[in-house]
This record gives structure tokens, sequence and C-alpha cells, in this order.
């Protein structure tokens, strides 16, 4: 099945961390466009647009990080929550790793929002656990905050299918039947917390 303009889109990227805690960023996005593109040519191009994102920060990823299995849905409004109902195709993300040093706890991350034009609605991304050499007390330091800041910068983009077809990257509002787009990415050089990625609570 082809996409229809206004199809949302979620991409669930995943790898698995030390200690066998799973990684997850969700991104959605909404086809814009003429349509006529096939599954293939929309999981290619969303693989190579998370290929090139995270390899903004690859130097930042621990090397005993391992990609795993990706997968792409296109989600409906069911009336009362959104629900996954068709699988647009799956990819393994590629990059190449590089931090072989210490790195924090696995909770304790890089870190990204993104804002959208309501402001009780944005959208947050828990990246990788920080590079010990990077961060001190919780702060990151100029290097390692520039290669966030492209890596953001990826994730507002467009994605483009072809000349006529786009996926514009948002949100779906938490139990509304509501679309947001992103307006702008927000990067500090302060670390976030995932508590989810502590041993035993998953992703």
């Amino acid at each position: 099945m082809t996409l229809s303009v206004s199809d949302i889109i979620r991409t669930s990227v995943n790898f698995l961390m030390p200690g066998s805690i799973m990684y997850q960023n969700v991104y959605h996005h909404i086809f814009d466009g003429i349509g006529g593109v096939s599954d293939a040519a929309v999981v290619a191009d969303i693989k190579q647009w998370a290929d090139e994102m995270y390899s903004e920060i690859d130097e930042d990823i621990s090397v005993s990080a391992v990609e795993q299995l990706s997968s792409v849905d296109r989600v409906e409004w069911s009336g009362t929550e959104w629900e996954v109902v068709e699988n647009i195709g799956v990819f393994t993300p590629e990059i190449t790793q590089a931090e072989a040093g210490h790195i924090s706890a696995n909770q304790v991350s890089m870190f990204i929002t993104f804002k959208t034009a309501r402001p009780k609605s944005v959208g947050r991304k828990f990246l990788f656990p920080t590079p010990e050499a990077h961060q001190a007390a919780g702060v990151i330091d100029g290097d390692l905050l520039a290669r966030l800041v492209s890596f953001a910068d990826d994730a507002v983009n467009d994605i483009t299918i072809d000349v006529a077809n786009v996926l514009h990257p948002g949100i779906v509002r938490t139990g509304e039947n509501q679309w947001l787009l992103f307006q702008v990415a927000v990067v500090t050089d302060l670390v976030g917390t995932q508590r989810r990625r502590r041993p035993g609570y998953g992703a």
C-alpha cells in the first residue's frame, strides 16, 4: 500500500546498549505530496535519514552498542488513542560507533527538545549515554554540543522521498487526534535523565 497525503508514519530506531538495555527513539512524520511512492522507497529514505543523523554523533556512541531491527509503521487515531495500523517496512541502522572510553550510566544521556506551536506539546529525544570524556558534573563540552546541534538539525529537516513527496517531522498529541509540526530544536549543554533505561526497566 502506498502512502496518501496526511498519513502519519511512526519510526522506531533501536539499539541494544551495554547491560542488555534496549535503546529506542521514536519519530513521527506526516506525508505530504502527490503519492505514488512505494513502501520500499519510503523505508529506504527513512533509513538513509536515520543513518546520516546518528552518524553526526557516532564518535560519541559506545562501541558496545549494537544496531537492532527498526520498524516503520503507519499510525491512525482510533477514536481514543493512536494505533499502529500497518507496517511499512523494517531496516537496521548502519553507523560506525567510535567511543571506546567510559560512558555514563545508561539513564544519563544526551538530550534534545523539539518545540511545536503548542507550548505544552514538545518532542523529547534521549540519545545515547554521555561519554565521560565530554561531560563533567552533568555539563557537556562544546565539541559534543556542536555534534548534538548537527543531530538536531537533521531531525527537524524534512525527509525528501522524491521531488514531489516529503515527510515532515512532528508529534502526535497524546490522547488527542492532533498532529503538531516541529518548529525548532533546542539543545543545551546539560545532560538528560531517562529513567526507563535503568537495568530492568527497558527502553
